[in-house]
């Protein structure tokens, strides 16, 4: 009965195993290549009257970075990646946006959002 048991949750493990990595595998191979993404930011800080954004982008990526100061309550940023063609090793590389706020900012905000409108949180120094 027991061994029964034992046999019956390993081949149930086993199927849903097999259910995850198929579904990872038809997920990763039938990713629009071309397509850009918009992504977040990994984090955010301000650096005297300069906000400093961190990011994360792949080795086949393309990378394009927008910042929009025309209005008056927030400077608008933006992060949207490129995916490559062909193949390319799994390898995250570190980027940098640096923004003027504040005053010499152009619109004297320090407040900064993504396009939806969801503010980013910087953390002063």
């Amino acid at each position: 009965m027991l061994k029964n048991r034992l046999l019956f949750g390993a081949v149930v493990v086993l199927c849903l195993g097999l259910v995850v990595t198929s579904v990872g595998w038809y997920r990763s191979s039938h990713q629009k290549v071309g397509d850009a993404q918009e992504r977040r930011f990994d984090s955010c800080h301000i650096d005297g009257a300069t906000a400093v954004l961190d990011y994360t982008y792949g080795v086949n990526e393309k990378v394009t970075l927008t910042t929009d100061n025309r209005g008056d309550d927030a400077i608008v940023v933006s992060f949207t990646a490129q995916q490559g063609q062909g193949t390319s090793i799994a390898l995250g590389l570190p980027g940098q946006l640096r923004v003027a706020v504040g005053p010499e900012g152009g619109n004297g905000s320090s407040e900064l959002t993504y396009p939806d409108g969801k503010k980013l949180t910087c953390k002063s120094n």
